[in-house]
């Protein structure tokens, strides 16, 4: 609490922020007390694999290992994770940070014996307070029987969320007659088949036949509210209150209340008193996994593509019809956000909980349906769905002739400009796929778009205005320019005449305070690493441009950087003759990399991210574990100083190439016998020359009009290698022969 008390802007903050003000600090002071032994100390996360999020999972995980390796051994901490094993978290915990600090505990592995007598404790436990609640223990015969009480055990499985849903709907308080929901639960025979989950999904569909009154037709209203309205629920991205959902799908409130009136046992339903914040959403992930995946009842089955085109749609007229500009009715819009003290207020009265919906998620259901399985055209709901695509299609046109700006205006209101770019991205992959009649007019305001808020992030960032009185003032001759031209009202005028299209550069980065010596993509394209003259390492995000962050630990120049192919970590070598390795995620220092003697001008990352390779002034390329940082081989052979030193796509070679011209070519397999392994590429005037290095004789391979002291950069892929000249031109050159003859 007395951290919570004095950060109290951290539940606001970016995770690695709110893992070190709320997590680490005060465990840290735990360490340091002088007091007595501290009591042990348990955190439980409990079902992980439901969070939203897999990156945030992931850097959760991360953050989690590195606290926890930086403790003390013998301090009392300990965390219990339950999770399914989704590979995305299995990856994680089986990777080298959380491995050495984590035990797995498989309850598939528990004797049957053992899980389901502990699920007879539960059953009588749950079951006698029932009893009690509806005077059931004074009848003549024991209520449940032991017949009844084995044969719900039996039913349950292994699984206690079968034991949950089955409790849920016996006392399901709609029908107040628990006695006969139990023979009623019971009376179905019991299912068939290998599927570990077929008792609870017989289970799962026992509670919606009730739901729908034992309705068989599939497009009976009651059948078609059902999926309506529980679509939404388990496809929904952000679960919503009843009174928000119903007013984003625009249906009655009586109707979402009669649709949850007998669901009670599989979904948690907020009361009368909280429906206008209590969202609605399903008490496990067995339950939208049942509906969407294995359920076979035309009544009860949700297919995502349907019910994510419904939700993209009516996220879009919810949109056109409520958007406007200046939304907030800010008296002077032309104040930055950080000057206008009632914003927050004015934006809490103006958005309601579906309009911010609506604007956070409707691209994202696009790119959804564009994912999802496609419907047989003999399916029941096809005709629907052919349906709610052509209105689609006329509502993403009105939208993008009508209300981008005020859109991306409203974005900035709601601090949530960053989701411009991935959902842009989302839309015009929905847009390829599908059958739009003027696709191209959409893909060009969806990409100019994307420069657009690009290129005037910040501006728009701190002022949602400025999308009209900066971006729109001056952006250049394009399709969203010739569209909404009409809302130019800005007191800036261009003098010269507007450039016709974009400039080839998206986004300018701007942090360091000295010449950038190295940038490198992540290997996803998601982030941004530069190395600088100022000796820190910075972290851009590569969708917006923001700083994420920097890196400090270098003594020296930065000279060159690399992402890990899994984008986990980051290498960086420097004049001060060192390699660090750092967490990409947290920006932690992971290790510091010694052996060179001069400073080191070129690292990069095998492509497996097992190895790193390094190359000096020393004349040294240098082979290092990534893993534990232990130096594995030096290779000496160069005269001169390092260029540029990479792998090979397959990490079977790594070529290196110094500053007289000359490329050697390095096999990985045996480094103490390199000198066998080796192939050399070099200048000779104006020829690119090849010769074993036994072999005296040269291979003219390549006429080069320029002198050798003017090639800069390497880059390697499969056969090829690039030379980066002074001249502004790039050489790509394959030697297939050569690594035959090697």
């Amino acid at each position: 609490m007395a951290s919570l008390e004095t950060h109290r802007d951290a539940a606001t903050s970016a995770l690695p922020i709110q893992m070190e003000k709320l997590l680490e600090y005060p465990l840290r002071a735990m360490t340091k007390s002088s007091s007595k032994k501290s009591k042990p100390i348990a955190v439980v996360l409990d079902a992980l694999d439901e969070c939203e999020g897999r990156d945030l999972v992931d850097q959760f995980l991360r953050l989690l290992s590195h606290l926890i390796l930086n403790l003390p051994a013998d301090f009392p901490f300990k965390v219990f994770i339950t999770s399914r094993p989704e590979p995305h978290i299995m990856r994680v915990l089986k990777g080298d940070d959380l491995n050495q600090v984590s035990r797995p505990f498989v309850l598939h592995d528990i004797e049957k014996s053992i899980v389901h007598a502990d699920i007879e404790v539960f059953f009588r436990h749950e079951l006698s307070k029932i009893a009690r609640e509806f005077n059931l223990s004074g009848q003549p015969n024991q209520w449940p029987s032991h017949t009844e009480l084995q044969e719900l055990v039996n039913r349950a499985g292994s699984l206690f969320i079968a034991a949950s849903t089955s409790i849920k709907f016996i006392a399901d308080p709609y029908m107040r007659q628990p006695g006969d929901q139990l023979v009623a639960l019971l009376k179905d025979d019991r299912a068939s088949g290998s599927s570990p989950y077929k008792d609870l999904d017989q289970i799962y569909h026992h509670v919606l036949n009730t739901s729908v009154g034992h309705c068989e037709d599939a497009s009976a209203p009651i059948c078609i509210r059902f999926r309506q309205i529980v679509g939404a629920i388990v496809t929904a991205l952000d679960p919503l209150p009843p009174s928000a959902l119903g007013r984003l799908l625009n249906v009655r409130a009586t109707d979402i209340d009669a649709t949850m009136a007998f669901l009670g046992s599989v979904l948690i339903i907020p009361n009368e008193a909280y429906a206008e914040h209590e969202p609605l959403r399903a008490f496990h992930l067995s339950f939208p996994n049942y509906l969407t995946e294995r359920c076979s009842d035309a009544r009860f089955a949700i297919h995502p593509i349907l019910h994510h085109t419904a939700l993209a749609l009516r996220c879009l007229e919810t949109m056109n019809s409520f958007l406007k500009r200046n939304i907030c009715n800010l008296p002077d819009p032309l104040l930055l956000k950080c000057d206008i003290s009632d914003l927050e207020e004015r934006v809490s009265i103006t958005f309601l909980l579906y309009h911010k919906y609506a604007c956070q998620h409707w691209g994202f259901h696009l790119q959804a349906a564009a994912q999802s399985s496609k419907l047989h055209p003999d399916h029941h709901e096809y005709a629907l769905l052919k349906d709610l695509n052509y209105k689609l299609v006329e509502a993403l046109n009105m939208f993008c002739k009508e209300k981008l700006l005020q859109w991306i205006e409203a974005l900035s209101l709601l601090k949530c400009l960053d989701i411009v770019i991935p959902m842009i991205g989302a839309t015009e992959k929905w847009i390829n796929e599908g059958d739009a009649y003027n696709k191209e007019d959409l893909l060009a305001l969806m990409n100019d778009c994307r420069r657009m808020s690009m290129r005037y992030f910040e501006p728009i960032r701190q002022g949602a205005s400025h999308i009209y009185h900066t971006a729109l003032a001056l952006m250049p001759q394009c399709k969203i320019h010739e569209i909404y031209k009409s809302e130019l009202q800005s007191s800036v005028r261009l003098v010269n005449p507007r450039d016709i299209g974009w400039n080839p550069c998206m986004c300018i980065l701007a942090g360091h305070t000295s010449w950038i010596m190295s940038v490198a993509f992540s290997h996803e394209s998601s982030k941004i690493v530069s190395g600088s003259g100022d000796q820190t390492v910075c972290i851009w995000d590569a969708t917006t441009g923001t700083l994420v962050n920097t890196l400090k630990g270098h003594t020296d120049y930065v000279s060159s950087v690399a992402f890990s192919h899994d984008s986990s970590k980051i290498v960086s070598g420097s004049f001060d003759e060192t390699v660090c390795i750092w967490d990409a995620t947290t920006g932690t220092l992971v290790n510091t990399l010694k052996g060179h003697t001069n400073a080191v001008n070129s690292v990069a990352f095998s492509h497996d991210s097992s190895k790193i390779v390094s190359g000096s002034f020393d004349k040294t390329v240098c082979i290092w574990d990534a893993i534990s940082g232990n130096l594995v081989h030096t290779l000496k052979g160069h005269t001169s100083e390092f260029k540029s030193v990479a792998f090979a796509h397959h990490d079977s070679f790594i070529i290196s190439y110094d500053h007289h011209g000359r490329c050697l070519c390095w096999r990985t397999d045996n480094f103490l016998e390199c000198s066998g392994n080796l192939q050399q590429l070099s200048i000779e005037g104006e020829w690119i020359v090849m010769a074993p290095s036994s072999d005296k004789s040269s291979r003219k391979l390549c006429h080069l009009p320029m002198p050798s002291n003017q090639l800069g950069d390497i880059a390697y892929s499969g056969n090829q290698v690039a030379f980066g000249s002074a001249s502004g031109e790039v050489y790509i050159l394959d030697f297939s022969s050569m690594y035959k003859s090697m």
